[in-house]
């Protein structure tokens, strides 16, 4: 993979043999595709001395190291459904329609050979060509698309996205989709990034755009689970008029994963709240990279990430918050506390503000620590087990985070997973932990 004659050669092969998973071959579509592939034979992939990468290797996925999927997989088992929202079921990155739930009439849904021949207006940039290399792998090889957009002024309780993976280890999944909330409308997402079966293990990439109009507010909460793929590489953007977006991210144990959240705010009176709770162990490696960039004034933005590192585990936040110069009466806080249980164990945090507006409140803290040992103390002496005691403490960390998910059966479902990774992973006793 070394020249762009071998992605097209490889994209061709590709086309050929899964017909693009229901996307065709269009002359829309393959310029695309061809554009995202001549631009990343210039770029290469990203490497670790790349700044914002250091902490993630991509090295394995280089060369012949995974083949890209050629199977749509639509008879995959349907998982059970936490919510009681209408589902979508995405397998491979196609719709799956036969096995997802009528949605509200208030949602378009384009996906498909006919969103690949013809995007509608307001997902006209879908299919662009990027500055970030995945994103262009992604669509040079991209096996199923979808765009929903939500009707003016119509309220959406919420919709259970579901992002099934089937196939085995050595298949690349490429998926891409875009989500448009019009003035005044609201939606609440709940996604599922889930493997079929143990064996279906490999890599995922996944690109995500979201626009969010004047009056909007668009929530998206993830859960990412560790059967979900070996190798996770997670792209949200959005663009923001004078709306809210919000987006929450759990991931527990998973064994790879780069998961970024790039927003640009064009209008007054937008909001930004970022959250994610990273659960590592047993050699995971989580890299979260942000980016909120509040290119006009009068906006705000909030971040809030907590991770907990154990048996080897790696986590890393990478925040950036941009001031221009004329976004004046900017208001941005940004904070990542770190738990880190044993010596083995690795936090990296890397918070930035760059700000050229002088009429701004803009702040950033991280903390990288050990679990209080006067707070275990404490609850021992008061009848509490070891173990018992350190799940109570970290519960407590993460419970700002997770207590912000707005919908009782979601917060539960990812409180009872919390819960089995703590049974797992916090045994009494530790080099760090302490021993009372």
């Amino acid at each position: 993979m070394s020249s762009a004659q071998d992605y097209i050669d490889q994209h061709n092969a590709f086309i050929h043999a899964g017909a693009a998973f229901g996307l065709g071959s269009g002359e829309h579509l393959q310029a695309c595709r061809n554009a995202a592939i001549s631009a990343l034979d210039k770029s290469g992939l990203p490497k670790p001395r790349w700044e914002d990468w250091r902490y993630t290797n991509l090295t394995p996925l280089s060369g012949a190291a995974f083949t890209h999927q050629t199977d749509t997989g639509d008879t995959a088992p349907t998982p059970e459904a936490i919510s009681n929202w209408p589902r979508l079921i995405i397998i491979n990155g196609a719709v799956a329609g036969e096995q997802a739930d009528k949605l509200p009439a208030a949602i378009t849904l384009c996906h498909g050979a006919d969103l690949a021949a013809n995007p509608p207006s307001w997902a006209a940039d879908i299919f662009a060509p990027s500055e970030e290399p995945l994103a262009n792998l992604n669509l040079a090889f991209l096996s199923g698309a979808y765009a929903l957009r939500v009707e003016d002024n119509a309220a959406i309780e919420g919709i259970e996205i579901i992002h099934l993976f089937t196939g085995d280890p050595q298949n690349a999944r490429q998926c891409r989709s875009h989500i448009h909330l019009s003035e005044g409308a609201s939606l609440k997402i709940f996604n599922r990034y889930i493997g079929a079966s143990a064996s279906s293990l490999g890599w995922a990439n996944i690109h995500t755009s979201a626009h969010v109009e004047d009056g909007a507010l668009l929530e998206i909460t993830s859960h990412l689970s560790p059967d979900c793929a070996s190798f996770l590489t997670l792209r949200e953007t959005a663009k923001l008029d004078a709306g809210t977006y919000k987006n929450t991210a759990v991931a527990i144990d998973l064994p790879a994963a780069r998961h970024e959240i790039v927003t640009d705010i064009h209008k007054e009176g937008a909001h930004v709240e970022l959250l994610g709770a990273n659960l590592s162990a047993a050699g995971g490696n989580c890299d979260n990279l942000t980016r909120v960039n509040h290119l006009v004034g009068r906006s705000t933005s909030n971040q809030l990430f907590r991770n907990v590192a154990k048996d080897g585990g790696k986590t890393a936040f990478q925040g950036r918050v941009l001031v221009e110069k004329d976004a004046q009466q900017t208001y941005a806080d940004q904070a990542c506390n770190n738990l880190v249980l044993d010596n083995k164990s690795e936090a990296n945090v890397k918070p930035e503000l760059l700000i050229f507006a002088d009429d701004v409140k803009c702040s950033h803290g991280a903390t990288i620590g050990e679990l209080d040992k006067d707070a275990l103390f404490y609850l021992i002496q008061r009848g509490l087990d070891p173990q018992s005691a350190r799940s109570i403490l970290i519960n407590a960390f993460l419970g700002e985070v997770i207590e912000a998910i707005d919908c009782d059966p979601v917060r539960t479902y990812f409180q009872e997973d919390i819960d089995r990774w703590m049974s797992k992973n916090v045994q009494p006793g530790g080099s760090n932990g302490g021993t009372l």
